[in-house]
């Protein structure tokens, strides 16, 4: 047993110090079986709307991979790395929207789902804003005691503008592509649009679109309110957490090293050793 969670540990590591966790290599796996599984499907039936939901399925599980690898791209390209709350709850957040919302089409069979994740990402941003916050806050080791107040107004305003963005961005793929992301369809609840489907009209087809944002708020408003306690008794959490700048030096001994932790309790008993003599 020990020796399995020495090679689990072994395994981790690796994945951490490539940017990508445990977790997130499991979701990688399932998206693989996924898009597999789509492909053999599609080549063996002949029915049109079963292709065609095959073909959605496969492509919204290559959006998820893609997503997975954006962590990596970033360690590797900007030399930052991403501290492991961030990344959990990033890759949460991309595998309930994608597999669950999308190719399980949860946002069509759970009414809710939508809104969920519309508060989860609230807090995804938050928690972001906080890590970036405290990042600026420590460049060059120049620290600056900030007002808890302005902080966790700045991180309201922050994951707000964002969540208004990406409605920019659901419109625009809407118009493109015929897509209901903003849910301005009366007779469905799902991502894709049939032919007859009827459109909201007037005030209710705004509806989604101006509830997203109090959802982005209200999540928003959650983690700057915990935040905010977190900094005025500074207790250890999300908000000290920050983006981590590596240098080649530290990428090359995380890639040489994979226990680094036991490197260093041997060299520290070799210390030890030789200033005892």
């Amino acid at each position: 047993m020990n020796q399995e969670n020495k090679k689990k540990n072994k395994f981790s590591l690796y994945l951490e110090s490539k940017g990508l966790s445990l977790f997130g290599f499991f979701c990688f796996l399932f998206c693989i079986v996924i898009i597999t599984t789509s492909v053999i499907f599609f080549i063996l039936t002949d029915n049109d709307n079963v292709r065609s939901k095959l073909a959605f399925n496969a492509f919204e599980s290559l959006l998820m991979i893609i997503y997975l690898l954006f962590p990596i791209l970033v360690r590797k390209t900007l030399k930052v790395k991403i501290p492991k709350i961030m990344l959990t709850i990033y890759i949460v957040f991309c595998g309930a929207c994608q597999i669950l919302g999308e190719v399980m089409d949860f946002y069509g069979k759970i009414p809710w789902w939508d809104s969920l994740l519309h508060g989860f990402s609230g807090v995804l941003l938050g928690v972001l804003g906080f890590i970036l916050v405290n990042t600026l806050n420590h460049i060059d080791q120049n620290k600056i005691k900030l007002n808890p107040l302005f902080v966790v107004f700045s991180v309201v305003c922050f994951a707000v503008t964002l969540g208004a963005l990406w409605e920019l961005v659901e419109y625009t793929i809407d118009g493109i592509f015929g897509c209901n992301m903003q849910q301005f369809m009366q007779t469905t609840d799902s991502t894709l649009v049939g032919g007859e489907d009827i459109a909201l009209v007037g005030h209710a087809a705004l509806e989604d679109t101006m509830k997203d944002l109090f959802l982005d708020l209200l999540g928003a408003t959650i983690i700057a309110v915990i935040g905010y306690f977190q900094l005025k008794k500074e207790k250890s959490g999300f908000t000290h957490a920050s983006l981590e700048i590596l240098s080649d030096n530290d990428s090359a001994d995380e890639n040489n090293s994979t226990e680094p932790h036991l490197k260093t309790n041997e060299e520290n008993t070799l210390e030890n050793e030789i200033k005892k003599e």
